[in-house]
């Protein structure tokens, strides 16, 4: 064995690899480009790899690896030589794979049936809370088994659970922090929890962000708890692991489905993944952990696990789930590292899906058509090599349809977009070519339908799902219910709020609405109250919704709404809201699965009405379909039982993979089937 492929610690400190100078030299300079982190050095008959950046010794033992994998599949085991300096380091990591193998077992065997749990929390926890029955599973698992997953459905207390399987570690010392990363919604149920869990702490939750964030490395000692939202993290990663080297802490990534993109080059993704592998402890949380597919388990228990590979390479896993159509090989892996309190579980009534298919109205019905077919001889015409080009141009046409399906004014602006003219559309509508003239307004019929968009809220049309939510709203409210309207669009909250539902004073929360933890919350309450605006903040309306019996009708985006708010139970713990009217969902799964549980909760004695809107031949059929589909397969990957009476009606569809590469199976299925 000669030192011509070598791989070695060297006496800076560096991690190195030595090969012979034109043996497979321009394999070795691809690899190393990919791997990245890595500068060439010619050394004359050899050349060397030196890893010339400062890491973590977490990162290091996954370059030892990954170098390893690669060159003995290529070369052959004996080709390469490992040098004690790197084989120590690759030792260290293998111990953390036989600890992985132990939790795995423990995990298994604590899901067994039929066993009691009686897990050990610290006095204090006891003293201020006590577990439900259900909750105490996985309370276990979380203790015995470490870093794992609680994939529970919103309602069932992941956060209680989170405190109770730390508090041991947090008496002892050996947690001395929580950091948890999450929307900025989950904040104050959090802090409220940590004071219900624990007493009134001596020192206050932190927000991180302003002072705290640009110097986060170095609060330590403010606080036990803090609070970081996504965005935040991201570029503070450094800050991140130098806190973790500082203090021993616990990572918790709440709603982790925001981090389900198993493409390495999105932020926050990069961002878990990193800073994982320096916690002491690793949680992630989320009711809704894989919204689209398979594919979107990867990251978040890859980040319990950093420095294993519990689910494989992200090429070898979304391989696997992609070509071969199932979870397979990889279900007793899952099954092992997470728990899910159900539905089942909280012994909640059963639920109405109620799908409604409203016919458009005359001139609906013909912009909608109109800007479909455009849509599609767009797409034709498309070259398939300008992959970017369409990704852009998919995504903004869905939302064109979504806007029209819902309300053709909301077009308005963004008509010229599809050249909307007489001259395109008038053999098929049977329209004059020439524009009329405004006073042509009293003949609608004549108008073109680039002036029927503009001046579509005089012709006296009222939009189909608008209506019919309105009407629905009103009868519910006569039978004493209030009701939450779920709505993407802001000018479609402003006609409900100015003019359709004017006369009930509806409760209006999107994403223009401040929360009380935002920062420059006052300025913006301040700026309100100056231009006569409701200067209430996000979860100042929550509670005027649920306390106020004069208030009846909440419309909200599932966006801003949608996670992390119980809209069932008020203060006095009287039931709320039972029905929801969806006048339009997009294809974000995660948003629909959590808006759902917003009025599906523990302490709900009725079963909620859910009234899911849909245009006739219109994209909200295939949104129906295809949302229905992604939970099915979650609850299916999950081993849920509420797999087996959820009531909705709907099948994935066959499509070509051309189609779903190029641009995207529902929108291409949609126009297909009513404009080809």
């Amino acid at each position: 064995m000669t030192d011509l492929h070598v791989l070695e610690i060297d006496q800076t400190g560096k991690l190195v690899l030595h090969y012979e100078k034109e043996n497979n030299e321009g394999w070795f300079q691809s690899f190393f480009e990919t791997l990245g982190g890595f500068e060439e050095k010619d050394l004359g008959d050899t050349i060397d790899f030196v890893c010339e950046q400062m890491q973590e010794k977490s990162a290091v033992i996954q370059n030892i690896r990954e170098i390893k994998d690669a060159v003995e599949a290529k070369l052959g085991v004996e080709q390469l030589e490992i040098k004690p300096s790197a084989q120590e380091l690759l030792d260290e990591g293998k111990d953390e794979d036989e600890l992985l193998e132990a939790s795995k077992e423990k995990g298994r065997n604590i899901k067994q049936p039929g066993q009691q749990f009686n897990p050990q929390l610290s006095e204090n926890f006891r003293k201020h809370r006590e577990l439900k029955p259900f909750q105490k599973m996985s309370v276990e698992h979380m203790i015995q088994v470490g870093n794992v997953a609680n994939f529970s459905v919103p309602g069932s207390g992941k956060t209680t659970m989170t405190y109770a399987a730390l508090s041991k570690s947090l008496e002892d010392k050996t947690i001395e922090k929580i950091l948890v990363i999450g929307p900025t919604a989950s904040f104050v149920p959090w802090q409220e929890e940590y004071e219900l869990c624990f007493g009134k702490p001596e020192k206050r939750a932190i927000i991180v962000r302003g002072e705290y964030a640009r110097d986060f490395s170095q609060i330590g000692d403010l606080s036990d708890l803090f609070l970081m939202h996504f965005q935040t993290a991201w570029p503070r990663i450094d800050e991140i692991k130098l806190f973790f080297q500082k203090w021993k802490t616990a990572l918790i990534i709440d709603e982790s489905h925001n981090i389900k993109n198993p493409n390495l080059e999105r932020k926050w993704n990069t961002m878990a993944l990193s800073i994982s592998k320096e916690a002491k402890k690793r949680i992630v949380l989320s009711g809704t952990p894989m919204p689209k597919n398979e594919k979107d388990l990867w990251t978040q228990i890859t980040c319990l696990w950093p420095n294993s590979d519990p689910l494989d390479k992200p090429w070898v896993y979304n391989n696997y789930v992609e070509h071969e159509k199932a979870f397979g090989r990889y279900q007793p892996v899952l099954d092992s590292l997470f728990t899910r309190v159900t539905k089942d579980d909280l012994g909640l009534p059963d639920w109405n899906f109620i799908p409604k298919t409203i016919p458009l109205g005359k001139y609906q019905r013909q912009i909608y058509d109109a800007v479909a077919t455009k849509i599609l001889k767009e797409l034709e015409e498309l070259k398939f090599s300008d992959r970017q080009h369409l990704h852009r141009l998919r995504r903004a046409r869905l939302i064109r349809l979504l806007q029209v399906a819902s309300n053709p004014q909301l077009i308005h602006k963004m008509s010229g977009q599809f050249n909307i003219q007489n001259e395109i559309f008038a053999e098929q509508f049977g329209l004059p070519k020439e524009e009329p003239d405004a006073e042509l307004l009293g003949r609608v019929d004549d108008l073109s339908l680039s002036d029927k968009i503009k001046n579509y809220e005089e012709l006296g049309e009222i939009p189909s799902k608008i209506s019919f939510a309105a009407d629905l709203a009103k009868k519910k409210m006569k039978e004493g219910k209030k009701v939450i309207i779920w709505n993407s669009f802001i000018d479609n909250m402003t006609l409900f709020e100015t003019q359709i539902l004017k006369d009930v004073n509806p409760i209006i929360v999107n994403g223009t609405v401040r929360r009380s933890t935002d920062t420059g919350v006052e300025k913006w309450k301040e700026k309100q109250r100056v231009l006569g605006l409701n200067d209430k903040t996000r979860e100042e309306r929550v509670e005027e919704f649920k306390n106020d019996e004069g208030a009846r009708v909440l419309i909200a985006s599932a966006a801003s709404l949608g996670e992390s708010v119980s809209l069932h139970m008020n203060l006095r713990d009287e039931p709320v809201c039972s029905t929801a009217i969806y006048l339009d969902r997009n294809f974000n799964a995660a948003q629909f699965m959590q808006s759902v549980d917003r009025i599906h909760r523990i302490g709900v004695t009725t079963e909620p009405d859910y009234y899911l809107l849909m245009g006739e031949k219109t994209i909200d059929e295939e949104i129906h379909q295809s949302l229905t589909a992604k939970w099915k397969n979650m609850l299916k990957v999950l081993n849920d039982p509420l797999l087996r009476r959820l009531g909705l009606d709907a099948e994935a569809k066959t499509v070509e993979k051309k189609e779903i590469a190029d641009l995207g199976f529902e929108l291409v299925n949609h126009l297909n089937k009513y404009f080809s």
